[in-house]
């Protein structure tokens, strides 16, 4: 299942991200950053740069995932920390930064981790073939079960239905802008709505690009200061 994911496509990527968060009283919040991810030797790391709000900017976060489907590793630097701040083995249900979305919402789960059953197809409202399928946790996950609706032509999952422990419905993601860009279909637009909490937060991504070595980002050198490195290295620990 992690192949359809639309937050990752499996490539190097760089975007700049605004999120629009929602809540259930109306109040709407926005927060921007940069984004670099990097694919080596197993690992996706990911280096997030804010630039809004005013109090998070030239916040630095250095994620690291050790494998597919695997706990992140977090370090975050913020003006007024003398060190980075470290956080071993995110929590799946953690909420990032205010937002509608977790750590497990937004990386990799190892297909392994499920049972997945094909339930049956669906066309969409604009004519989409899309595969309905069941995915039921094996292993330690934030929800009870989960359902995807993947674009059979493009494999990307464009609806995902979560429902928590109890059976109950809990969030709805949906991929609600999409675009080919170096050849690679990507979601451009995505808002996850936490159905019990009555709130939504929806992602832009714009400038996209794929490709490319984010070494010179990803690394304890821009963590701390937010300059290039002469030489990059990748934070693998």
């Amino acid at each position: 299942m992690s192949q359809t994911d639309p937050f990752d496509r499996r490539q190097n990527l760089y975007a700049e991200v605004e999120a629009l968060i929602s809540s259930h009283n109306g109040k709407k919040s926005v927060m921007a950053y940069t984004m670099y991810t990097l694919r080596k030797n197993g690992r996706v790391s990911v280096m997030l740069e804010f630039i809004e709000p005013p109090g998070y900017k030239d916040t630095r976060i250095l994620i690291g995932v050790p494998k597919e489907g695997g706990f992140p590793d977090v370090a975050v630097m913020m003006n007024f920390f003398a060190v980075p701040f470290r956080i071993k083995a995110l929590s799946r249900a953690m909420p990032f930064f205010g937002m509608d979305i977790n750590s497990e919402d937004m990386n990799p789960r190892n297909p392994s981790y499920d049972t997945n059953r094909i339930m049956g197809t669906l066309l969409s409202e604009s004519g989409t073939e899309m595969l309905i399928v069941e995915s039921l946790p094996l292993i330690q996950s934030a929800y009870g079960k989960r359902v995807h609706y993947i674009d059979t032509r493009n494999h990307m999952c464009l609806k995902i239905e979560y429902f928590d422990k109890n059976g109950k419905p809990a969030k709805l993601l949906e991929v609600l802008e999409t675009d080919t860009i170096n050849g690679i279909f990507t979601a451009v637009k995505i808002k996850m709505s936490d159905l019990q909490k009555k709130s939504h937060t929806v992602l832009t991504y714009k400038n996209v690009a794929y490709g490319g070595d984010h070494s010179r980002f990803i690394n304890e050198t821009y963590l701390r200061t937010g300059r290039i490195p002469e030489t990059g290295t990748v934070q693998t620990e």
